[in-house]
């Protein structure tokens, strides 16, 4: 729980610094290195996920690029979910660079492929060793998970996991429209909407 604490307050320094709404339960979140500039689409790479930026944002990380001695720059970005990755609402560069397998990073995303018997998820481009958490998830779960990196764009070991059972659009863990575990319309796994 101790990690989650940490990334809760990065996640609300973030949300305030940034001045804007609490954002929405659908919004999703990447912290970690930029792996990759896209300079012509003002795309960033984080952690496996495309991160469109606006032209304020992306000219932010081009200076921080700039200034940045050599080091890996690290971001916390979060927007609305896309079919690519995410729509940036907001970005923060942070100020330590990143070390990879010790500096922490985490996302929130939508599971898109599953090997169980290896205990490892993708999230978009991201594979994910869920064995140290004893968790489990199933394709198209809305899904948070934490933990380092060992090595540039190699798989996250996960220290720390939090899950929905959405599935799509208004289910549960059924993965159908408008139903939950139970069948009942517009439940999830609880029982309660959006859960």
């Amino acid at each position: 729980m101790r990690k989650w604490a940490g990334i809760s307050i990065l996640a609300a320094v973030f949300l305030l610094s940034a001045r804007t709404e609490v954002a929405a339960a659908e919004d999703l979140y990447v912290t970690g290195p930029i792996e990759k500039i896209d300079v012509a689409n003002s795309k960033i790479f984080v952690l496996g996920q495309e991160v469109a930026l606006s032209r304020a944002h992306f000219s932010r990380v081009l200076v921080a690029r700039a200034h940045a001695a050599g080091s890996q720059l690290q971001v916390v970005a979060y927007g609305r979910g896309t079919q690519r990755g995410i729509a940036a609402a907001g970005l923060l560069i942070q100020d330590e660079p990143y070390v990879a397998g010790a500096s922490e990073v985490a996302l929130r995303g939508y599971v898109s492929r599953v090997v169980p018997s290896i205990g490892r998820i993708w999230i978009g481009g991201l594979a994910v060793d869920l064995n140290a958490v004893i968790q489990g998830a199933s394709v198209g779960n809305l899904i948070e998970v934490a933990g380092t990196q060992p090595g540039a764009r190699g798989i996250l070991l996960a220290s720390a996991f939090r899950g929905q059972t959405a599935g799509s659009i208004g289910s549960g863990t059924a993965g159908s429209i408008g139903s939950g575990t139970a069948g009942s319309i517009g439940s999830g796994t609880a029982g309660s909407i959006g859960s």
